[in-house]
């Protein structure tokens, strides 16, 4: 195999591979491994060889595009500072209550967090008339008003923009898509992820949302939030700017 460009999101090991065989590499990225190793480890000098390595490593790159929305990275250079990325879903609110059996006027919320394999405590929240939470595995709980997000034949994009709000861990996926397609957001904060100020600063401006502490989010406490927070909603998106900024530059480094 002989490509023409290499695009890493976002291993510090392809760069050094594909400048030892003379093939264009780009980071495309909202982080980088060097900075979050930075944030955990900084202050051991075991840790600080190592940071110092990936630096290197990533430096091998031709050119690093890097995401709005994402942490700073100044020394990654050549750098590129583009607009954010995300994918565009399709609402299709009514498909989804008619498959789940629910009202026209029933509230969705999608609750989720992420890549983080833990138990929603939905059982310890409160039932609230017509509010009703889709969830990955259902089965799990015992909450009347919970159903399985597996069951809608949509993909997860299109359902979660078809949905009155959602409950999510701070991340950028789900914070840039919520905030690019207008969906009320309450999220909870990691506190020791690296890259968590920069995103929470940037949905604050963009997006539609509100944190929510853990105290709150283990007792289901943070309806008055919700309520506030659904008030606030307004269905206009914002652009994917990063999308075609990304794909002018890579087709114009082909192009060369």
């Amino acid at each position: 195999i002989q490509p023409d460009l290499v695009i890493g999101n976002i291993p510090y090991t392809i760069p050094v591979v594909c400048n030892s065989l003379k093939i264009p590499c780009i980071n495309l990225c909202s982080l980088n491994w060097a900075d979050i190793l930075e944030g955990y480890c900084g202050q051991f000098p075991a840790a600080r060889r190592v940071i110092k390595e990936i630096r290197q490593a990533y430096s091998h790159a031709t050119h690093t595009l890097a995401l709005e929305a994402g942490m700073p990275m100044d020394w990654l250079q050549p750098q590129t500072r583009i607009g954010p990325i995300a994918e565009i879903g399709q609402p299709q609110r009514n498909r989804v209550l008619q498959h789940l059996g629910l009202p026209e006027n029933a509230r969705l919320m999608l609750a989720t967090m992420g890549g983080i394999d833990s138990q929603l405590p939905i059982d310890q929240w409160p039932v609230v008339e017509n509010l009703f939470w889709l969830v990955e595995h259902a089965d799990r709980f015992r909450h009347p008003q919970v159903r399985d997000l597996r069951s809608v034949p949509l993909p997860f994009l299109d359902l979660s923009c078809s949905c009155d709000g959602m409950l999510i861990k701070v991340g950028y996926g789900s914070m840039v898509e919520a905030a690019i397609h207008g969906i009320p957001t309450l999220y909870l904060p990691r506190h020791d992820w690296p890259e968590e100020p920069f995103l929470i600063d940037w949905f604050q401006r963009h997006g539609i949302g509100m944190e929510i502490d853990r105290s709150s989010y283990e007792s289901g406490g943070f309806h008055d939030s919700l309520n506030t927070l659904c008030k606030k909603h307004a269905r206009i998106a914002n652009i994917a700017s990063g999308n075609h900024q990304a794909a002018r530059f890579i087709l114009d480094l082909l192009n060369r």
